[in-house]
């Protein structure tokens, strides 16, 4: 576990061509509170940054961040490939992500810390 010495090998999930699209926590909040602050009854939206990117390409860019080894293919799928929009989020909620990526938001700082290496 984290903090206990061990160090968590991670898997990519199958082949890593699978997309995510994924969500600041800060743009997350923003998003909830235009909802609520906009008359959009009964709307379902996707709240998530404009850019949905693939298993492979977020593995390899944390790998990179920490200066350790590219992992391995071949994980078990964690949630089925999803290459989602908010262009929908973006009209109703005259919302938009600050953090237009994944990139920008680890580089921003702002992001909790993942180093499972302690």
């Amino acid at each position: 576990a984290a903090g206990s010495g061990c160090v968590l090998r991670a898997r990519v999930p199958g082949d890593g061509g699978g997309y995510v699209s994924l969500i600041h926590v800060e743009d997350m909040a923003s998003a909830v509170v235009a909802a609520a602050e906009v008359s959009a009854r009964c709307a379902i939206v996707n709240v998530v940054d404009d850019e949905p990117v693939t298993y492979r390409e977020l593995f390899d860019y944390v790998a990179r961040l920490y200066n350790s080894a590219t992992p391995a293919a071949g994980g078990s799928p964690i949630f089925p490939s999803l290459r989602v929009s908010n262009r929908r989020a973006k009209d109703l909620l005259g919302w938009a992500p600050r953090y237009k990526s994944y990139r920008d938001g680890w580089s921003s700082g702002s992001s909790p810390s993942t180093d499972v290496r302690k």
